[in-house]
């Protein structure tokens, strides 16, 4: 059976919520009926409102500093969707469905976040990983959590936790992820998109 159709005995309330939560609505759920341009404005102000908050908070400093936290979680959730959602569907051609609107935006979410270059990913992605190669080692994202991860085949399950913890928590890997993430950008991308990153 369907594991979101076993939720439907939940309350009526939670379902919208869960709908979110899974991605997968219920048999028969109206759509809320979000559009590519909502979600680009949900990003770019939940981004735009952290960062404005975790600035106020630091400039003002003492009991305004508690609210650092909340501030870096709502930057780094526009952040994750830009990048997330955002940008994969540019990549794809699906955000609006127009060719050069979508480049354009993923351009710019690029730009903005210092990530690789959108069309070094576009055609990366729907060639090694939408493809015969994904799940394979020629597939970015077996590539982001196996190499970079340091996971390998025939690992014990501990063995893995053990690893991806340690990198969760090692600077030097943080560091490292920061630089090469900021040489694929830079290496590929035109004079416009490195002047965008630089004028923030």
């Amino acid at each position: 059976m369907d594991p979101r159709e076993t939720m439907r005995v939940l309350p009526g309330f939670l379902q919208h919520r869960l709908t979110l939560f899974t991605g997968k609505p219920i048999e028969g759920q109206n759509s809320p009926g979000w559009t590519a341009g909502y979600h680009l404005i949900a990003a770019t102000t939940a981004m735009v409102t952290g960062s404005a908050l975790s600035t106020v908070a630091w400039i003002l400093g003492s009991w305004w500093l508690l609210a650092l936290p909340a501030g870096w979680a709502v930057t780094l959730h526009g952040m994750r969707n830009l990048r997330m959602m955002i940008f994969h569907q540019c990549s794809h051609r699906n955000m609006y469905r127009r060719r050069t609107t979508d480049i354009a935006i993923g351009r710019a979410v690029s730009s903005i976040l210092v990530i690789q270059n959108f069309e070094r990913y576009s055609r990366e992605h729907v060639a090694d990983h939408h493809a015969a190669h994904h799940m394979t080692l020629r597939d970015p994202t077996v590539q982001a959590f196996l190499i970079s991860l340091g996971l390998r085949p025939g690992m014990t399950r501990e063995a893995m936790w053990r690893r991806v913890l340690g990198k969760l928590f090692s600077p030097l890997f943080h560091l490292q992820f920061a630089l090469a993430r900021a040489r694929s950008f830079w290496s590929a991308s035109a004079v416009g998109q490195k002047a965008t990153p630089t004028r923030l």
